[in-house]
């Protein structure tokens, strides 16, 4: 048990860890780490990119502050500088370690350097100093590869930030020592250089072996298999490269760097080291990939982007993009499972279906209806559970009158939760029902599972805008109900990262001036400037992204 709430990443971070573990072990066949590169890891870099981040252990003096760190940073940040640590020193060293920490400390509490002392012991190698800067300091390195003015390439490590104009971007000069392998047509780098440590030889040596490369001509990745929690960035010439590959032949990358590099280019475009054009082109590049992780990240940033241009005069165009690349592996998949499908392909055929619903793609749409019609008139008929809650959204969206008392009555008839859940979200998302739903919310459905109608409303713009008027008018009522509850934090989250206008920011900042968040302090301070970030993104990208659709 940890010492003190300071230390509760030792539990949290090594349990989410240790399942990805034991499943690697008894299913292998399952490539679950390609499952933790694309959502623990990616949803860690995201949260941890932010000024309002917190350290891995973070001090603890009052009991609202234990319910803030129940969060991504404790269980995902924590899990993946775990893997990373394990993948450095090797996996039987690590368990070595694991032995004799948890032999030593059976029944007695321990802190974060008891660990790393006793990994220490089975490695020999010096893991507090390898160690300390990514519990003990927020945020993680962006590596950037450069070009410089001689034709010589370089490196360098920063604290990378969700902003790329942060008024902190420049104040903080924090040094991780970073484990780093390179990916290269030659294959993987036999050797693992630590980047960031006293030990100069090592940068000089990965410097040379970068700029070999270069002279060559060939690709490289730097963190093969996304085993290291950082963001790496690269010349331009470096990046056409990496995306010809993937235009040609992208299985000589491993899928969880197929992942990572979409992951890195759609981060770095949203934060303005790059245009998201360049991510786009990544995207038309992957045409031809197959497995469902690469395709779900694509999805995921493509999604976040359909919601981010829907009220620019350039979204329909944008609809036409998304459409175009996601078709054709749509069309070949079709809405019904073959017999002996993977499981991944089914998951694969929920997430096309849901970007391609989102880009307003008529033949989506009205499957989606027909088959959600079908449901309500022939009580033999079900629905895939797989395609259940994109089904329901699907009509909740588009299908008009009388969807919303289908859906409430779903809501009211079923004994499944997981269906009640599923159908619930589809209630918040109801064209011109938003306050209904809320009020919904607020009279009928428990309070665990408030934040599935909430998350529905807030998945447009339109909707978070109402939930935050709402939820100002009634905020005596949702303080009463939900505050002190784990689920404060994300509901108010919820509706104030959804905000995406400049006027709307103030009325937050302004409201909870007035009104103590207590245990969402920090996801105000999250929700702010994640909304802020956006909105600066919209800024850039509505120039380039218009030139780059009209080609």
């Amino acid at each position: 048990t940890m010492e003190w709430w300071t230390h509760l990443w030792l539990n949290e971070g090594f349990a989410r860890f240790m399942e990805f573990v034991a499943v690697h072990h008894i299913f292998p066949e399952w490539n679950s780490w390609n499952d933790f590169v694309f959502s623990v890891s990616s949803l860690a870099l995201r949260l941890d990119a932010m000024k309002s981040s917190h350290p891995v252990e973070v001090p603890v003096n009052h009991p609202d502050e234990i319910n803030e760190i129940f969060d991504t940073i404790s269980y995902a940040k924590g899990a993946s500088i775990i893997r990373m640590l394990a993948n450095y020193i090797g996996i039987d060293s690590f368990m070595k370690g694991l032995h004799i920490y948890l032999t030593k400390f059976a029944y007695k509490n321990a802190v974060t350097e008891d660990l790393w002392n006793s990994i220490k012991e089975s490695s020999g190698k010096d893991i507090e100093s390898i160690m300390k800067n990514w519990t003990s300091k927020m945020g993680y390195p962006l590596i950037s590869i450069n070009d410089n003015s001689d034709k010589s390439v370089s490196f360098s490590q920063k604290r990378y930030f969700s902003s790329n104009s942060s008024d902190s971007v420049n104040d903080d000069d924090t040094k991780w020592v970073i484990p780093l392998n390179v990916v290269t047509e030659g294959g993987v780098s036999d050797r693992t250089f630590l980047i960031g440590s006293t030990n100069e030889s090592e940068e000089k040596q990965f410097a040379e072996y970068i700029q070999k490369l270069e002279n060559e001509g060939k690709w490289f990745k730097l963190n093969s298999q996304q085993t290291s929690f950082c963001r790496v960035n690269y010349t331009s010439n470096q990046w056409s490269r990496l995306s010809n590959l993937l235009k040609t032949d992208h299985n000589n990358l491993h899928v969880a760097d197929r992942i990572g590099l979409l992951s890195d280019c759609f981060s770095l475009a949203s934060s303005g080291h790059l245009l998201t054009v360049q991510a786009l082109e990544l995207c038309q590049s992957l045409k031809n990939e197959s497995e469902y992780f690469v395709w779900a990240e694509i999805c995921s940033n493509l999604k976040e982007l359909c919601r981010l241009y829907s009220e620019q005069s350039f979204f329909p165009k944008f609809q036409k993009f998304v459409q175009d690349t996601c078709l054709p592996i749509a069309t070949k998949l079709g809405w019904d499972a073959k017999e002996g499908e993977n499981s991944d392909f089914m998951k694969l055929r929920a997430s096309l279906i849901s970007v391609l619903s989102a880009a307003g793609h008529q033949e989506t749409i009205q499957e989606g209806i027909n088959r959600f019609d079908k449901h309500i008139t022939d009580s033999s008929y079900s629905l895939s559970p797989d395609l259940r809650t994109q089904i329901f959204l699907i009509a909740a969206r588009n299908k008009g009158q009388g969807v919303w008392e289908e859906l409430v009555n779903i809501y009211r008839t079923t004994t499944e939760s997981e269906i009640q859940r599923q159908v619930l979200m589809a209630i918040g998302a109801v064209n011109g029902k938003a306050e209904n739903a809320l009020q919904f919310m607020l009279d009928e459905v428990r309070s665990q599972d408030a934040s599935f109608p909430l998350a529905g409303v807030c998945s447009s713009i339109k909707g978070a805008s109402t939930a935050w008027t709402f939820f100002t008018s009634k905020y005596e009522e949702f303080e009463k109900r939900f505050k002190g509850l784990f689920l404060w934090s994300s509901i108010i989250g919820a509706i104030v990262d959804g905000i995406q206008s400049h006027e709307q920011v103030e009325q937050i900042k302004a409201f909870f001036k007035d009104h103590d968040a207590a245990s969402a302090t920090r996801k105000v301070q999250q929700g702010i400037e994640s909304v802020n970030n956006k909105l600066a993104q919209l800024s850039r990208d509505v120039s380039s992204v218009t030139n780059f659709l009209e080609k």
